[in-house]
């Protein structure tokens, strides 16, 4: 079932690149630094660090985000949570000379489902739910203004985890992933699809601790208008941190 699930969304995204015509080509670099720290009692505190730039036409400052989750695990396989990101981003056409960079703010809920199926193969599934607020500007996108434009956004993500590899503690793994994008709110009017992102990443694990990853997204996101579309190219280095803190033994003394 979860195959088919895959399939199905690998089809609606070349489906979606093959019938539209006004699409913008461009690409970027993106530099991501992800840090998970285990807690006591099933508790993960999950952050994200992301630079990302336009180097097509212009190497320019697209984005730049900070996103924080905690997570709960329950039973097997699935965890709950919660969390909040902050954004600050640029103007989507790389030779604009503005420099602004727009804040946002994302609260966010998350459910997440991993399946191991095999000794090598893993399926992680991911629903998330964002409420958007974007800091309104002027026309010309030179200055913010009063004010924030909310929306919705919901979000699935399916991604297979195949390991070709692993001795030890270390490991290398091939990744495949697909999400969709979903936008809904009084301001949305013809844009309720917003984007898909596919793409596959190699990622080499030294120990449980730290990890490198290298990988390409096609970033295919529809415009406000509802028929002009940003196909983007990207390339992705990712920096992999795991901590654990460990609950404290107890060390009374033994009666006599």
């Amino acid at each position: 079932m979860r195959q088919v699930i895959l399939i199905s969304f690998l089809f609606l995204n070349l489906s979606i690149t093959a019938q539209t015509k006004n699409k913008q080509y461009q690409g970027s670099m993106w530099f991501r630094y992800n840090q998970t720290l285990q807690l006591p009692k099933n508790f993960l505190l999950k952050s994200e660090l992301e630079e990302r730039f336009f180097i097509s036409k212009a190497v320019k400052q697209h984005q730049f985000l900070f996103r924080f989750t905690l997570d709960k695990q329950l039973k097997k396989n699935w965890n709950i949570g919660g969390g909040f990101s902050m954004w600050y981003i640029g103007n989507n056409d790389e030779l604009n000379p503005t420099t602004l960079m727009i804040p946002e703010w994302r609260p966010h809920i998350e459910v997440n489902h991993r399946n191991k199926i095999s000794e090598r193969f893993t399926i992680s599934q991911r629903f998330r739910a964002e409420w958007r607020f974007i800091k309104n500007t002027n026309r010309d996108f030179t200055q913010t203004t009063e004010g924030y434009t909310n929306n919705f956004r919901f979000r699935y993500q399916i991604a297979l985890d195949y390991a070709i590899f692993k001795k030890e503690e270390k490991s290398l793994h091939l990744i495949v992933f697909d999400e969709i994008m979903l936008n809904a709110g009084k301001s949305i009017v013809r844009n309720i699809f917003d984007q898909n992102r596919i793409g596959f990443s190699a990622r080499y694990n030294f120990n449980k601790r730290v990890g490198l990853e290298l990988g390409y997204i096609n970033w295919f996101q529809q415009r406000p208008s509802g028929i002009d579309f940003f196909n983007r190219q990207i390339l992705r280095f990712s920096v992999h941190n795991n901590f654990t803190i460990r609950k404290k033994e107890s060390t009374t003394a033994p009666k006599i």
